[in-house]
């Protein structure tokens, strides 16, 4: 029987017999989350609020300031999308893997290269965060190598984490 679920990530076998993993991850943690759940409500919300009023009363029309709101808040939808969600790759290699450094820039930091000959271990670390009632989380896979750890994905769900570990322990074993 053939699941009507779909994976997270895509796995693409390369022809050099490496493995490449495309997910979608976030730019930011859990603390971050939590901080712009609070603030992008208020934004939404003056937005809203402020076109309705302005527009509404320029157009002396009800509809036109309701239509303003609406596109404002899909606006602002969009571009939290864009700026804070992206999609990477993890190439795993039978003597390593490649991966995006995680940069403190928008662009990221680069490509990175790490021999499992160097790795002491994979491991998940798990942020959490509660501020006003919500409550956030985001993990990403690190790799022990050094002594220093060493982030091999972005923020992404704890789920993901573990299903993107099981297929690097599969290649490097």
């Amino acid at each position: 029987m053939e699941s009507t679920f779909k994976r997270q990530y895509e796995k693409e076998t390369l022809p050099d017999g490496s493995i490449k993993l495309t997910y979608k991850g976030s730019r930011h943690g859990a603390h971050f989350k939590a901080a712009m759940l609070v603030f992008n409500t208020g934004i939404v919300f003056f937005g809203w609020l402020i076109s309705f009023l302005v527009i509404g009363a320029i157009a002396k029309d009800f509809t036109v300031g309701m239509v303003a709101g609406i596109l404002l808040m899909g606006g602002v939808v969009f571009l939290y999308k864009k700026l804070f969600s992206k999609t990477t790759s993890i190439t795993v290699r039978p003597e390593g893997i490649i991966f995006n450094k995680r940069g403190k820039t928008v662009f990221g930091g680069g490509e990175g290269r790490l021999a499992f000959r160097d790795v002491s271990g994979f491991g998940i670390a798990t942020e959490t965060a509660s501020r006003n009632a919500e409550y956030t989380e985001s993990s990403y896979i690190y790799a022990n190598a050094g002594g220093q750890q060493i982030s091999v994905t972005c923020h992404i769900t704890r789920a993901l984490a573990e299903a993107l570990l099981a297929e690097i322990h599969q290649v490097a074993a």
